[in-house]
């Protein structure tokens, strides 16, 4: 690797319109890109051997699930990779470990939502209708513009 490859990686994202106009406010989505991009390094860097990356991992994805519920939606498409092309991850104890670290910082974050009936789901309800059908053609076009 060329000592100029990680900026050159790095320039895209981080000069992506809508990356920089997610980031020009502080809200919990701010937080979205680094936190999901943390949990993927250092989830690599458990396959790679580290148990304290597959820990930090469950800490990292506890701290985020007490805001931003929609971890779980990517969550579960890494889990289905993990589990169809990582198959000796799935016998490391540490994996296991930051899992149920990950759970128990989330728990409350879940009891609360279910003593008050579930106040996120009303107000993914009520985004419902600020958002618009978009056919798939114009979909796929406006994401070429706004991450490029």
């Amino acid at each position: 690797m060329t000592r100029n490859a990680p900026t050159a990686a790095g320039h895209p994202p981080a000069t992506a319109p809508v990356l920089m106009g997610l980031t020009a406010t502080l809200s919990t989505s701010s937080f979205d890109p680094l936190a999901f991009t943390a949990i993927a390094l250092l989830l690599i860097r458990g396959i790679e051997g580290d148990d304290r990356a597959l820990l930090w991992v469950g800490v990292t994805a506890g701290i985020i699930l007490q805001v931003k519920y929609s971890l779980v939606l990517w969550a579960i498409g890494v889990a289905i990779g993990v589990l169809l092309f990582e198959r000796d991850l799935r016998r490391r104890k540490a994996l296991w470990a930051g899992l149920a670290i990950g759970a128990a910082i989330a728990v409350p974050s879940l009891i609360w939502q279910a003593l008050h009936g579930f106040p996120f789901l009303e107000l993914s309800a009520a985004a419902e209708g600020k958002n618009a059908d978009v056919a798939i053609g114009p979909f796929v076009a406006n994401q070429f513009l706004i991450m490029n």
